[in-house]
This record gives structure tokens, sequence and C-alpha cells, in this order.
């Protein structure tokens, strides 16, 4: 299996380092070439739209129509969405929801705050990392995977998941773990 982290901009080295800890193989992604030789791929946090200028319109439209699952963390949850508000911008509508950017407000608002999340058995807390985070506005027909206080903070489909918060800057592995077993048992369906 192998892992790729889109890499045109953002939080992309402690995924790497997490899935290393995983015993994954990793790769970072900057071109379609590079995105046709992974397993499931990461779209880490960072500035979404900055992401949508630096990445190259063919590898746009291959994620778009993404033959593999795909975590967006953050930004990258933005770029997942249906729809994006505050402002309006293009996004992958890979998962049946709308993301309100910048919900908590400025980088200088951004904290640290207890996440549950229900991928296991019993509910476990972790540290939640919410930089500039954006807020799930709707959502359709998706599993939740934690929250914040009453707020969905992760959901996913069959396919993809994201996170409106930073799991790689806590120590839990719990997200990336659980993304491994997704992209395993995706590719053992197919």
């Amino acid at each position: 299996m192998k892992i790729g982290i889109l890499g045109l901009q953002g939080c992309f080295r402690p995924h790497i380092e997490k899935l290393q800890k995983l015993a994954i193989d990793t790769s970072l992604v900057l071109s379609v070439d590079d995105f046709k030789d992974v397993d499931g791929l990461i779209v880490p946090g960072g500035e979404s739209s900055t992401m949508l200028k630096l990445c190259p319109d063919d590898l746009w439209q291959a994620m778009t129509q993404s033959p593999i699952p795909v975590w967006g963390v953050c930004a990258g949850s933005i770029l997942l969405a249906e729809k994006t508000i505050n402002p309006e911008q293009k996004s992958l509508g890979l998962i049946d929801m709308d993301i309100t950017r910048n919900a908590y407000g400025a980088q200088n608002e951004s904290f640290v705050d207890e996440v549950t999340v229900f991928i296991e058995d019993e509910p476990q807390a972790i540290k939640g990392v919410f930089i500039r985070a954006p807020k799930i506005s709707r959502y359709g027909k998706l599993s939740i995977l934690a929250k914040f206080a009453d707020e969905v903070v992760a959901v996913e489909n069959d396919q993809h998941m994201v996170t409106t918060f930073h799991p790689e800057l806590s120590d839990s592995t719990i997200f990336h773990e659980y993304f491994t077993k997704k992209v395993d048992k995706f590719h053992l369906a197919i």
C-alpha cells in the first residue's frame, strides 16, 4: 500500500511522519502521474485557495473523478465538499456536504480542544487542533466519525472522509490507521 499526500502546499510533512510510524509507504503527489501511483490520497490542511491555484488541471480532473479513497484535512475538507461558502470556491464534490471556511475565526483564534472520535467500539477523546478551521454546515447520508462539543467535525462516505481539524498534529494515530484500513478495504472490494 502506498498513501499519497498532496504536496502542493500546507501541512503535509506530519502526515508522512504519522504514516511512517505505521510502516506505510508514502509519496508526495504533485502531478497526475504521482496520483496514478498511489492507493489513497490525503489532501492536507493549508490554504485551499492556494492549493486550487497550484493544482495542475489534469491532477484536479483526476482527483474529481477519484478512483481511490481521499481524506481531506481542514483545507482538504473544504476541497472535498460539494459546496463551499465564505466565500464560495471550486471544490471536488467528493463528499455530500457544505462547508463554511474559517468558521471559527481568524488565525489568532485557532485553538486546541477535545474531540470525541466514534471510530472504535467505544468513543475516544483525542486532542483536536483547529487552525482557521472550517465547519460542516450541512451533510447528507454520511457516517459521523468525530464531534467537537455538538459540532460534527469528521464524516465519511463509502470511499472518502474529511476532518475539519488536524489529526496529524495530535499524538493519536487513530485517523491515519482508520484511513489506511479504508484504503485497504476499498482495494479489496474492487
